[in-house]
């Protein structure tokens, strides 16, 4: 696997710098691109299912930071460009059924294991867009593409017997890494002394990759869109160009199918092991600081 975190992180840098020759020099003269950092929280959740069953669901809360250069709160018409950063971590609330190993089959029992699941990540993104002005309002069209990374880390899980009795179980670490595409519209107005920006679309994962750590399984869950969006507030003063605070409210997600099983020895039998369907939701709240 970190032969292909080196070089999808290399394919995305030379995408950004590409990236930011080409819309530095068609924006120069319209607009100033800024530089901003930003820190929030996210209510995550992560849920599992196999044969429309859920079998596992995570919720909590994650904490996120980074950085931004861009000019989607500063240029009035023409050329956009976006070049983010973000970590984040947490450790959200795990529930979920323990699985029966079966030499063909993905199996669930009803027995359910509570836990909590150790989150650390970052993500890149570049995107590239334009602006055009309408009465009151501007309209945004943009693109773009991004590389998110994280590790996946169920704690030692307590499993509660239908008698009562309960029992320690154990999970593998997991590593993911996904290659996304993101295309959308906005929309951009003026109220009292804000500027609101509001963008939503489509994402779509066009690489993904997740490595099972303990058992040295490389998994490949299926592709699926789903939607963004964001909502941001900045004060005039800050779009003119004076160092100031921003606020912005975002969802976002992933759906993943279900992956091909991976068949691994274990002892004298040969196991099925697979991801099931899992779908990702964000609901955060940031707050920027321009420079």
């Amino acid at each position: 696997m970190g032969k292909h975190k080196r070089s999808l992180a290399s394919t995305l840098a030379l995408l950004s710098a590409a990236l930011t020759s080409t819309a530095t020099l068609a924006t120069a003269d319209d607009s100033q691109l800024r530089l901003r950092a930003k820190a929030g929280f996210e209510h995550f959740t992560w849920e599992e299912q196999h044969e429309g069953q859920r079998v596992v669901k995570e919720s909590g809360v994650r904490w996120v930071a980074g950085l931004s250069w861009d000019n989607l709160n500063t240029a009035k018409e023409g050329w956009l460009l976006s070049l983010d950063g973000e970590f984040y971590f947490g450790s959200p609330d795990y529930s979920g059924l323990t699985q029966v190993q079966d030499p063909e089959l993905i199996k669930f029992d009803d027995l359910e294991a509570s836990s909590t699941t150790s989150y650390f990540g970052n993500r890149y993104e570049a995107q590239l867009g334009y602006r055009r002005p309408a009465e009151n309002i501007h309209i945004d069209v943009l693109g773009g593409l991004g590389l998110d990374m994280w590790t996946r880390d169920i704690k030692t899980a307590t499993v509660t017997a239908n008698d009562g009795d309960t029992a320690k179980a154990s999970a593998p670490k997991e590593q993911f890494l996904v290659l996304y595409t993101r295309a959308g519209a906005g929309l951009g107005w003026q109220m009292g002394n804000f500027q609101h920006r509001l963008q939503a679309g489509i994402k779509y994962p066009i690489y993904i990759d997740e490595y099972v750590d303990a058992l040295g399984a490389q998994l490949s869950p299926g592709k699926k869109a789903s939607p963004f969006a964001r909502w941001e507030v900045t004060p005039l003063a800050v779009v003119q160009g004076e160092a100031g605070w921003g606020l912005s409210l975002y969802y976002d997600t992933y759906r993943f199918e279900t992956s091909a099983p991976v068949y691994m020895q274990v002892g004298d039998e040969q196991l099925a092991y697979r991801q099931p369907q899992s779908d990702q939701d964000q609901l955060g709240l940031l707050l920027h600081y321009y420079f």
